[in-house]
């Protein structure tokens, strides 16, 4: 999952949410929301995750390496349904 990818990520570059935070401009606390699964990086934001990562997005919405063009339709697809599976969850 998305959430899990990034986190392992962070981990593996060895940088801390606030340093992952002041890079990407926004606060840890949003840093820390992408981690636990609580709101999802809109498409530009993923791609200045996996680029401070130097992960590719693939890897991050957890997309299997067989499919490694990732589009920008396939990518707004993936957030989409990620968006749709946070929001349910929130409903219940």
């Amino acid at each position: 999952m998305l959430c899990d990818n990034i986190k392992k990520a962070r981990i593996r570059k060895g940088i801390s949410q606030e340093e992952m935070a002041t890079k990407i401009h926004v606060v840890r606390q949003t840093v820390s929301k992408y981690e636990n699964g609580l709101s999802v990086p809109d498409a530009d934001m993923l791609l200045r995750i996996a680029e401070l990562l130097d992960v590719p997005v693939a890897e991050l919405l957890g997309i299997s390496s067989m499919d490694k063009e990732l589009d920008a339709e396939k990518l707004t697809n993936e957030l989409d349904r990620l968006n749709t599976l946070l929001a349910e969850k929130n409903e219940k």
